[in-house]
């Protein structure tokens, strides 16, 4: 009855660090040696072209637009799903 009580909350715990970030990290998107900003010609929201870029390398990324720069987050999950 304890080691099923235990293994919930272990689960419960680990579930919960899974789903929400202890520390989020935020990084500026960079091409070379400039900062890119959110600003595009392509008819996209800044806030689309800033995910398209954080996205790029197949993994997702939280991204977010500040100050007309993208900005983006750690690594969320692999896109690549074997079957």
């Amino acid at each position: 009855m304890k080691l099923d009580i235990v293994l919930i909350m272990f689960v419960a715990f680990s579930t919960t660090l899974a789903q929400h970030d202890v520390r989020e990290e935020w990084y500026p998107f960079r091409f070379g040696n400039g900062h890119v900003g959110c600003s595009n010609r392509l008819g996209m929201s800044e806030n689309d072209f800033c995910r398209k870029l954080c996205n790029q390398d197949g993994k997702w990324r939280n991204s977010k637009c500040k100050e007309h720069y993208c900005y983006c987050g750690p690594q969320r999950f692999y896109r690549v799903i074997k079957l």
